[in-house]
């Protein structure tokens, strides 16, 4: 069997002090909004899937601990590091303390949701188009206002809003949200899944069927 020989100590410390050199890779420690809504939302699912878990109680622990680190008042902002705010932090926001008030049926979790609904309003509505822009109006570019209506890594903001006023039953904030939305079908469809699915909810609850947004009952 072949000897393995093992370095002077001298020399160890030598390669530990040049690791200590070494440039690391950028790591990014931000903590996104947006993102843990959604992990919260598939606690309440998993709830459901998996009752007895703790798991709707570990949801609950969750969104306290955002509430202090992201909310101030009627307020949030999208990451732990800058003030900054997106349609979807106020989306998936909304949507999660959705899912809170239907499990737990706590009433907070739906006032709070109906006053972040007047606020999401406030500060990203395009009257002019009915539809909601990604960033606040108040911060728009001379040149550039942005709209996105298209599914990247998670559903559009767009979507998820027309979801959230479906489900509290603001029927015209839904239609006005829903026309626009369908205005782009014709040529975006391929990226909007999402707003597809929405449109769909808000039309079968137009029509008085009992649905939620995970299906309808006959």
């Amino acid at each position: 069997m072949r000897e393995i020989k093992i370095p002077p100590e001298s020399i160890v410390l030598k390669l530990k002090a040049l690791r200590k050199t070494k440039q690391k890779p950028f790591f990014d420690n931000k903590i996104q909004l947006d993102l843990n809504c959604l992990w919260i939302s598939a606690l309440i699912s998993a709830e459901q899937i998996l009752p007895n878990n703790n798991f709707l109680n570990t949801a609950e622990i969750y969104y306290s601990n955002l509430e202090k680190v992201f909310f101030n008042g009627s307020k949030l902002r999208h990451t732990n590091l800058k003030s900054i705010v997106f349609l979807e932090d106020y989306a998936y926001v909304i949507a999660m303390l959705l899912d809170l008030s239907d499990y737990t049926l706590k009433p907070d979790y739906l006032f709070k949701a109906k006053e972040l609904c007047k606020k999401v309003i406030e500060l990203f509505y395009v009257k002019e188009k009915s539809i909601f822009q990604k960033n606040e109006i108040s911060t728009n570019d001379l040149f550039y206002k942005p709209l996105d209506i298209s599914d990247n890594n998670i559903p559009n903001g767009n979507s998820i809003m027309l979801l959230n006023f479906s489900r509290l039953g603001m029927k015209n904030e839904s239609k006005e949200l829903s026309n626009s939305l369908n205005g782009y079908l014709n040529i975006y469809k391929s990226l909007m899944i999402s707003s597809l699915k929405s449109i769909d909810y808000f039309n079968t609850i137009e029509s008085n069927k009992n649905c939620t947004e995970n299906g309808c009952l006959i």
